[in-house]
C-alpha cells in the first residue's frame, strides 16, 4: 500500500496570510497618524529645513515681524483692557448718577407732601394763618382811616419832598462841578510845573538875552574858576589881541594867586550890547585853522583860560557830541599844524622850527591818555586830551595847566539850593 502523501491546503494556507495582513493593516492603521497629521508633519519639516536654509539678514526680518506681531497683540489686550475699565468707570457713574437723581426726587416728594400737610392744617385751622402782605396802597388807605388825613394833605407833603430833593441835587450838582473846576487847575498846575523842572534841569529853558545888563548872558565856565576876566577886543587886530592882550593876560593875570585859575572872556561892543566870542570867532581872532571836520563836530560854547604858576600857561577846553570826529579831526591837526596855531597863545612864546615840525606822542597822565608834543629835554610843551573820555576836550600849555584843569573838572560841583 503507498504512502499517503498530505495534500497541500492552499486555501488554508492563504486565510492565514490574509488574516495575518488583516492584523498587519490594523497595527498600521492604529499608529499611523492621518492624512491631516501627516501634512502638518510634512509642513514643520518643510519649516525646519527652510529655516535652516534661510540666512542672518532674513532670520533677523523675521524675528523683527514677530516681534511686532507681538507687541500689536499686546497692545490690542491693553487697548482691550482699557475700554473694559472705561466702561466700568462710565457704569459705576450712571449708577451714581442714577442714586443721585433717585434721592432728589425722594427729598422733592418729601418736602411736597410736607407743603401739603401744612396747607391742610391752614384750612382745617389747626395751622397758623399767614399775615396778609403788606402793599403801600393799604398802608395809604389805613394812615387815612387812623389819622384822618386827607389825600390833598398827603399830595401836599410828597411835592415839598420832592422839592427838598431836587434841592439837595442842585446843591450837590454844584459842589461837584466846583470840585472838577479845582481838580482840573490843580493836574493843569501840576503838568506846567513838572514840565518847567525837566526843562530846567535839561537846559531847555529858553534863554533872552539882556541888552540893558551885558553880564547876565555871560557864558557859564565849563570847570570852576577863582576869577573871571572879561577883555574888549573891539577893534583890534589879530596880532594885537594875541601879540598884547592875550599874552600880557596870560604872563600877568591881575589879583590871581599861585595855583589859581582865570576864566578870560573876550567881548566886543556894539551899539551898547555886549558880544561874547563864540568858539569859531575866537579860532578866526587868533588866525587858528583846524579842520573842517573838527570845527563842526564842536559846540560854540567855550572856555579861554589861564593858571598861576611858576610859569604861567593857558589852556582852552571845547565840548563835542561825536567823539570819532573829533578825535579824527584833532590827529588831522597835529600833521596841519595845531603846534603853529595854538603854541603861542597858550604859552605867549613863539615855537622854535623844530617844534613845529616834531610828531606828538601817546602819554598817560592820571589815567588818561593825553597826547603831548615834547621839547628835546622831554618835557611837555603842549598837551590836549578828553577830560571825560568822550565830550570834553582840553589842550593846554603845560603840563601843570592840563592837571589843575583835570583836578577842578573831576571836583564835584556845589549843589546850589
Amino acid at each position: 500500500m503507498p504512502d499517503l502523501q498530505p495534500i497541500p491546503i492552499k486555501p488554508l494556507e492563504d486565510a492565514e496570510k490574509l488574516a495575518e495582513a488583516g492584523r498587519a493593516m490594523q497595527a498600521t492603521t492604529t499608529i499611523t497618524p492621518p492624512e491631516k497629521e501627516d501634512t502638518m508633519a510634512i509642513a514643520k519639516q518643510r519649516l525646519e529645513a527652510k529655516l535652516a536654509m534661510e540666512g542672518d539678514e532674513r532670520r533677523r526680518v523675521r524675528e523683527e515681524e514677530a516681534r511686532r506681531r507681538q507687541e500689536a497683540e499686546k497692545e490690542r489686550m491693553a487697548e482691550e483692557e482699557r475700554k473694559k475699565m472705561t466702561e466700568a468707570q462710565r457704569a459705576k457713574q450712571l449708577e451714581e448718577e442714577r442714586l443721585e437723581t433717585e434721592k432728589e426726587k425722594a427729598e422733592r416728594l418729601k418736602r411736597s407732601l410736607e407743603i401739603t400737610e401744612k396747607v391742610e392744617e391752614i384750612k382745617s385751622g389747626t395751622g397758623v394763618i399767614p399775615r396778609p402782605i403788606r402793599t403801600l396802597r393799604a398802608d395809604m388807605e389805613n394812615l387815612i382811616k387812623t389819622n384822618n388825613i386827607s389825600l390833598i394833605s398827603i399830595a401836599i407833603k410828597e411835592e415839598e419832598k420832592r422839592k427838598r430833593e431836587l434841592d439837595s441835587r442842585n446843591v450837590s450838582s454844584k459842589t461837584n462841578l466846583t470840585l472838577i473846576i479845582v481838580s482840573t487847575l490843580l493836574i493843569l498846575g501840576t503838568l506846567l510845573m513838572g514840565v518847567y523842572v525837566y526843562m530846567s534841569k535839561n537846559g531847555m529853558m529858553p534863554t533872552i538875552p539882556n541888552i540893558i545888563s551885558p553880564g547876565r548872558n555871560q557864558p557859564k565856565p565849563i570847570i570852576p574858576t577863582e576869577k573871571t576876566n572879561e577883555i574888549d577886543i573891539t577893534g583890534k587886530t589879530s596880532e594885537e589881541i594875541i601879540s598884547r592882550t592875550i599874552r600880557d593876560e596870560i604872563r600877568n593875570p591881575s589879583d590871581l594867586l599861585i595855583g589859581n585859575t582865570e576864566n578870560i572872556l573876550l567881548t566886543t561892543r556894539a551899539n551898547n550890547e555886549t558880544h561874547y566870542l563864540t568858539l569859531p570867532e575866537f579860532f578866526t581872532i587868533i588866525k587858528a585853522s583846524p579842520p573842517d571836520q573838527l570845527l563842526r563836530s564842536l559846540s560854540i560854547n567855550f572856555m579861554f583860560g589861564v593858571l598861576s604858576s611858576i610859569q604861567n600857561s593857558g589852556f582852552l577846553i571845547m565840548t563835542t557830541d561825536s567823539y570819532n570826529t573829533a578825535f579824527a579831526g584833532l590827529l588831522a591837526w597835529e600833521q596841519k599844524g595845531m603846534t603853529n596855531d595854538l603854541y603861542q597863545v597858550l604859552t605867549t612864546i613863539k615855537p622854535e622850527a623844530e617844534l613845529l615840525s616834531k610828531r606828538y606822542e601817546d602819554l598817560t597822565i592820571k589815567n588818561i591818555g593825553t597826547r603831548v608834543l615834547t621839547d628835546k629835554a622831554g618835557a611837555i610843551r603842549l598837551v590836549y586830551a578828553f577830560l571825560d573820555s568822550t565830550k570834553t576836550i582840553i589842550i593846554a600849555g603845560s603840563k601843570e595847566a592840563f592837571l589843575d584843569a583835570l583836578a577842578s573838572f573831576q571836583t564835584p560841583k556845589p549843589v546850589t539850593q
